[in-house]
């Protein structure tokens, strides 16, 4: 099997992807978005996956094996998180990109007009459910147009005592997908995997609140009902009990190689990484792809007005 690609052109405003021959060879949208992915378990309060065995062995080999080495080098600093976009047209990411054809592939193929077809065509039942019933009829309206949606790529090089609390991603994260890159001598790790909560029993969205943007200004006077969908981020909570007290453990998706884990965003999806116990010197490689659904125009300026308001707010203080 051939390792070259055609898929990829530089322009001024960032990366033209096409996906030709090549990316669709190595990189389907029924491989990278298995259709079975998309069968939530009975019980649980959103969609989530694991899938083993994700890319041949010989492509899953080649992308380790190419992994950016700036990001490998970092991994003797603890603690530490770094990032690398490769859909964002910087020049950074167009270098690499242009250096390595086999992640121009990949990329390309995500990104794909295709791809995000299929994308829809498996997942579109539980993206509409993602948002409050009240909401509902309306906004699945524009998940259901490609033009509405779009993905980002990025490479990520954690490192032992690094802590990513639990959350549940933007509001605007539509689907979230995690490919584990491990290094060749890295043995399967559960130390440095994804967990996920599951809200306890009687819990709702009202006491979810508390974890989010609506539990303070003006939008903590508005009826819960009125809210689209929450994103709960437990970097606003300094004390855990109230989190422990809505949320408990539900599952592990150890750190292995190739193998790749992701979930629908919506109110529920509580997942946090923490590598507190994680071998020392060693570095967790993972790709990060997203499929978000843009803002609508109202939603940018109400965000303008809302940042104004903050900054006059500081300033008064």
């Amino acid at each position: 099997m051939s390792l070259t690609n055609k898929s990829l052109s530089i322009s001024r405003t960032g990366l033209n992807y096409r996906c030709d021959h090549m990316s669709q060879e190595l990189f389907p949208p029924e491989v990278l978005l298995p259709p079975t992915a998309a069968v939530r378990t009975a019980g649980h309060p959103f969609l989530t996956f694991c899938v083993d065995d994700y890319l041949p062995a010989e492509v899953d080999e080649k992308l380790s094996a190419t992994f950016p080495t700036e990001l490998i080098m970092l991994q003797e600093k603890e603690g530490f998180a770094e990032y690398l976009s490769l859909s964002d047209g910087s020049t950074s990411a167009s270098t690499f990109l242009r250096h390595n054809p086999i992640w121009a592939d990949y990329v390309a193929a995500w990104c794909s007009e295709q791809n995000l077809r299929h994308c829809l065509t498996v997942f579109q039942a539980e993206f509409s459910k993602r948002y409050a019933p009240m909401w509902r009829w309306l906004l699945k309206r524009r998940l259901q147009k490609l033009s509405n949606l779009q993905v980002s790529v990025s490479l990520a090089t954690y490192t032992r005592g690094f802590y990513l609390p639990a959350h549940t991603d933007d509001k605007y994260k539509v689907l979230t997908v995690i490919h584990y890159l491990p290094t060749n001598d890295s043995t399967p790790d559960a130390r440095g995997g994804t967990t996920f909560y599951f809200p306890r029993e009687g819990i709702t969205r009202a006491d979810m609140r508390q974890f989010t943007e609506w539990s303070h200004g003006i939008r903590r006077f508005l009826p819960i009902w009125t809210v689209a969908i929450l994103a709960p981020d437990l970097f606003r909570v300094s004390d855990l009990t109230a989190f422990r007290s809505c949320f408990q453990q539900s599952f592990h998706h150890s750190y292995k190689r190739n193998r790749i884990c992701g979930f629908v965003k919506n109110d529920w999806s509580m997942h946090e990484v923490n590598l507190r116990d994680y071998p020392t010197g060693e570095a967790r490689r993972s790709v990060l792809i997203n499929v978000w659904v843009k803002k609508h125009t109202i939603l940018k300026v109400i965000t303008k007005i809302e940042k104004c308001l903050s900054t006059l707010k500081q300033k008064a203080r």
